[in-house]
């Protein structure tokens, strides 16, 4: 074997190893980045307003690891797109607890629901003021006594993986 073959064996390693490094430190990257409108709705630390119905099933049943506050409206194309995101990621964490919030009347959303989102709990509201989101589909991550973590638009499970990242930094971090 030649000494430039090895050369050039030992180079193109390097190069894969660089390359490796490169991919590995965008995708860090990647999560660092805060997701669209995360820097508005309720401040992160603050209480979110759960209906009455939803304390109670926090005060009986074993606290979920977090609950998922996921808002959507009754006429979004895009929001029929993430149900079934938001159905699958269920199943993936099942000790989660997920509350739809639909912009809509119990008569425009149940077809809604039934057809794309049996799994999860829907409360039909005629207005998202209280709750200060900026736009559908959104979501808030919150601890299990009902503290805002994480928030923002979402769109995809990946999005939703990043609100459990970032609201499990916010436990961490002291008051």
């Amino acid at each position: 074997m030649s000494v430039f073959f090895f050369i050039s064996y030992g180079v193109l390693w390097g190069v894969v190893a660089l390359l490796a490094y490169a991919v590995l430190a965008m995708m860090n990257r990647l999560y660092r980045i805060a997701l669209p409108a995360s820097d508005r709705g309720l401040p992160v630390g603050a209480p979110f307003p759960l209906s009455s119905r939803e304390a109670r099933a926090t005060e009986e049943e074993q606290p979920p690891a977090g609950i998922f506050a996921i808002f959507t409206a009754a006429d979004c194309h895009a929001c029929k797109q993430v149900y079934p995101v938001v159905e699958q990621f269920g199943k993936r964490y099942p000790k989660h607890r997920f509350e739809l919030y639909m912009l809509a009347t119990e008569e425009e959303g149940a077809p809604i629901v039934a057809a794309h989102a049996r799994a999860l709990t829907a409360t039909f509201v005629d207005d998202f003021g209280s709750y200060e989101i900026p736009g559908v589909p959104f979501a808030y991550y919150l601890a299990s006594d009902g503290t805002v973590l994480s928030k923002g638009v979402f769109h995809e499970s990946a999005h939703l993986e990043h609100l459990i990242a970032t609201g499990k930094k916010a436990k961490r971090r002291p008051a």
